[in-house]
C-alpha cells in the first residue's frame, strides 16, 4: 500500500496509481528547507465521499526527481526568489544549484502526470 485517505479509505498501491487517479489534484507544497525531502506536497481528494487534503512527503515522489540539479536548500541566497514560500505557486525555480529547483521540477512532473480515464 501506497497511501490510505483517512477519510473515505480509498487506497492507491503505487505512486503511479495514485497520480493518475482523476480524483487527485496536485493543490500545493510546503516547503521544510532543514530538510527539503520532508517537505509535503498537498493533493485533495475530490471524491464525492471525501474532499479531503492528502499531505505527502517529497521524498515518497523522489525518484522521479531529476538527479543533474541542484542537492542544498538555498533559500537564504540573493538569488533566490522565495517560491518554496508561496504553496500554491508552481513556476520553476531559477536557482540551478537549489534542491528547490528539484523539487519544482518535480511539481511540473506531477501536475502533468496522465490521468486514467473516468
Amino acid at each position: 500500500m501506497f497511501k490510505k485517505c483517512a477519510v473515505c479509505g480509498k487506497v492507491w498501491n503505487n505512486p503511479a496509481e495514485f497520480l493518475a487517479d482523476p480524483l487527485i489534484k496536485y493543490h500545493g507544497y510546503q516547503a521544510t528547507f532543514d530538510d527539503p525531502m520532508k517537505g509535503l506536497f498537498l493533493f485533495s481528494h475530490l471524491a464525492d465521499s471525501c474532499h479531503t487534503t492528502l499531505a505527502m512527503k517529497v521524498d515518497l515522489f523522489s525518484f522521479m526527481m531529476p538527479t543533474s540539479k541542484g542537492t542544498i536548500p538555498m533559500n537564504t541566497d540573493s538569488k533566490c526568489q522565495g517560491l518554496c514560500l508561496q504553496v500554491s505557486n508552481d513556476q520553476p525555480c531559477e536557482v540551478v544549484n537549489c534542491v528547490g529547483n528539484r523539487i519544482r521540477h518535480l511539481i511540473g512532473q506531477i501536475k502533468e502526470y496522465p490521468k486514467n480515464a473516468n
